[in-house]
C-alpha cells in the first residue's frame, strides 16, 4: 500500500458541519455565522465546495481553550475562596 495513502488515513484532524459546531457550542447555526462574522478570534470554516464548509476540530479546541483560559484569569480565587 501507498504510504502517503496510509498516512493519510490515519490522519487524527477531524472536520465538523455547522450544525456540529452549534451543538458543541449549544448555539444556533445562525449564531455560529455571526461568530464567523463579528468575533475575529472564532475560527474561520474551510470551503471544501458549494454548499459544504467545515471548521477543523483543532481549532475549536484551541479557541475553546482560549476563552476557557481568559475566563479563569479573570476568576483567580484566593486562598480563601473569594474572587481577588
Amino acid at each position: 500500500m501507498n504510504p502517503e495513502f496510509v498516512a493519510f488515513t490515519r490522519c487524527s484532524e477531524r472536520y465538523l458541519t455547522v450544525d456540529e459546531v452549534a451543538v458543541r457550542f449549544s448555539a444556533s447555526r445562525a449564531t455560529i455565522w455571526r461568530w464567523v462574522k463579528n468575533n475575529s478570534q472564532f475560527p474561520k470554516p474551510i470551503k471544501i465546495s458549494p454548499g459544504a464548509t467545515r471548521w477543523k476540530r483543532s481549532e475549536l479546541v484551541r479557541f475553546e481553550a482560549q476563552i476557557l483560559g481568559e475566563r479563569d484569569a479573570s476568576q483567580s480565587v484566593i486562598s480563601d475562596g473569594t474572587l481577588k
